[in-house]
């Protein structure tokens, strides 16, 4: 699931863990679905299970792919990671073997005064030896009370990493090669836009419909679509989940259709549905995660929704992204249709004209 979580209140503020930096820094390498795992050897087998239940949970794109596959480097191996996109320093505290010593050198005393009076077990880095890197040291006094903390700070820990992996990706959409003259018509011609790469191209414009569908078929034999759908003088009661099902597959059934027209797209509701309230871009959402198939259950894939409403100028969005591509690790193809809904804006408007300027894609 590509949920975006919300770190709840009692959620401890992360400490920076405090370490001075080269001033040249250079970019982190890797894939992006790989964590760097620095453990003592008799402890990465204590720990394991518990990381791989945190981090190699399954996206159902219908085939479960985990989200992220664990990588074990040996503490005296460390420094040969040093540039990879997530690394995850993991130990108990008052050990004696060489990756405890490194992890009290590497707390300050506020640090590791929070884990002796279990305040907080876990602290997040950014761009610690290289740019857009992820690392994460987590300790606690004994491996009990560490195999808890993963646990209880699971959806946590996997935040960390999926969030960085999402903006890194939307990063990839903004500064790749564009089509702004269909950016900008968007915006003239509906008040809204965002960031489309080339290898996109309009399957479909509808202002009867209301709807603008986005189609790339790269690479060969995949298909990937985005759909903007708007619908104005809305009402706040549509922000709800059958509401959001139900006009999704009303969309789908006109315009993802066969070409014989004897089967179209629709949700699958049920298996792996996942209907959740979310904060996207600002506003609050209705977030849709599931798998589409077609109505003969020819083909299907997975897809992702959000819908949200402006409420200055009472015009309902309904932004979505799906993918079919078999044979293909569809994980990757969803977060990057994914980080083009997220660079979606619109011009604020009222009623009675317009009163302000979009977010620049």
């Amino acid at each position: 699931m590509m949920r975006r979580f919300v770190l709840p209140s009692l959620f401890p503020v992360l400490i920076l863990v405090l370490f001075a930096q080269c001033s040249t820094i250079l970019d982190s390498k890797g894939p992006d679905d790989k964590i760097v795992v620095v453990a003592d050897s008799a402890e990465w087998i204590e720990l394991k299970p518990y990381l791989e239940a945190t981090f190699s949970t399954p996206m159902h794109t219908p085939q479960p792919e985990p989200w992220f596959t664990l990588e074990w480097v040996k503490p005296e191996d460390m420094e040969s990671v040093d540039l990879s996109r997530n690394i995850f320093y993991v130990s108990t505290l008052d050990a004696e073997h060489r990756m405890a010593e490194f992890m009290r050198a590497s707390l300050d005393a506020t640090a590791e005064e929070f884990v002796r009076e279990g305040k907080q077990y876990a602290f997040v880095k950014k761009d610690f030896h290289a740019r857009n890197q992820t690392v994460v040291f987590m300790t606690a006094e004994t491996m009990e009370q560490l195999q808890n903390a993963i646990v209880r700070e699971s959806p946590q820990l996997l935040y960390f990493f999926k969030h960085a992996w999402e903006k890194r990706e939307e990063l990839l959409v903004r500064y790749s090669e564009r089509q702004e003259d269909l950016e900008k018509r968007f915006l003239e011609d509906y008040g809204w836009t965002l960031c489309i790469p080339k290898a996109w191209y309009v399957g479909k414009d509808s202002s009867e419909l209301n709807a603008v569908w986005l189609r790339r078929k790269v690479p060969v034999d995949t298909e990937r679509w985005l759909l903007v759908h708007w619908i104005d003088n809305a009402s706040p009661a549509m922000l709800n989940g059958e509401t959001v099902l139900d006009m999704r597959d009303s969309l789908t059934e006109i315009l993802y259709r066969t070409v014989d027209d004897s089967a179209w797209v629709q949700i699958d509701r049920e298996n792996y549905l996942q209907v959740e309230t979310d904060n996207f871009l600002g506003h609050y959402a209705i977030r849709v995660q599931g798998l589409w198939r077609m109505s003969d259950r020819s083909m299907g894939g997975p897809f992702m929704t959000y819908v949200f409403l402006d409420t200055l100028s009472q015009r309902l969005y309904m932004l979505d992204g799906s993918v079919f591509a078999p044979g293909y690790e569809k994980k990757v193809l969803i977060l990057d249709t994914d980080a083009m809904l997220h660079t979606f804006s619109y011009r604020k408007v009222t009623a009675t004209g317009e009163t302000g300027s979009q977010r620049t894609p």
